[in-house]
């Protein structure tokens, strides 16, 4: 049975395997973080303005920061009828290729912004829950 997050003014389903780990609701952005099973995790930041692409530009930055050889390529969809801009990522962690994620929207006067990584060979069978996690979020 799935589990509902509903605070910080949104609302999103996850697997109940997955564990919250961290949520932070004084400020903005406000923040809530899952944890996959098999150490992936989603990371969601709730703006209160902000324009998408400069939010995950942002985040494209600190990681740049974090991760001198990481690899980016522009994402731009739809999903749900909501526009979506990112960043799909590909770095190294110790030994492990790392794939990461960025996308970005505006809902309202709020812009979110979520972030989801696994190692490369987990990301694959995560992404379908990803996405399923982010259209549940776009879909409130």
């Amino acid at each position: 049975m799935p589990q509902t997050f509903d605070k910080l003014g949104v609302r999103f389903m996850y697997p109940d395997n997955w564990q919250l780990t961290d949520e932070q609701g004084v400020e903005s952005p406000y923040s809530v973080g899952l944890q996959t099973p098999q150490g992936g995790m989603w990371l969601l930041q709730v703006h209160a303005g902000g324009e998408p692409l400069d939010l995950a530009a942002e985040v494209l930055k600190t990681m740049r920061e974090e991760y001198a050889e990481l690899e980016a390529d522009s994402i731009i969809e739809q999903i749900e009828k909501q526009d979506i801009v990112g960043f799909e990522m590909r770095f190294y962690y110790l030994d492990f290729v790392v794939m990461a994620r960025i996308v970005s929207f505006k809902r309202g006067e709020q812009s979110l912004v979520v972030l989801c990584q696994a190692e490369d060979r987990d990301f694959d069978q995560l992404d379908p829950i990803f996405r399923a996690v982010l259209v549940s979020l776009i879909r409130g």
